[in-house]
């Protein structure tokens, strides 16, 4: 944290020790690939950001206004 920001990796495990999901901030803005997992690891929804607008999901775009 800085400044009460999220600013880095956050990891999200199961009570099992397994990864939940993995997501980055820069200063609270959502950046790159953010990845939720089930529980036997298995990769569920693949969300891509830039600029802190998410343009990616699971390999697809995500439709912007006027599109």
């Amino acid at each position: 944290m800085v400044d009460d920001k999220v600013d880095g990796d956050v990891v999200v495990a199961y009570p099992t020790g397994q990864v939940k999901s993995v997501k980055r901030y820069e200063l609270n803005v959502p950046v790159g690939v953010h990845t939720t997992y089930s529980e036997e690891g298995e990769a569920l929804e693949v969300m891509r950001y830039e600029g802190g607008e998410l343009v990616e999901v699971n390999g697809e775009p995500v439709p912007t206004e006027g599109d």
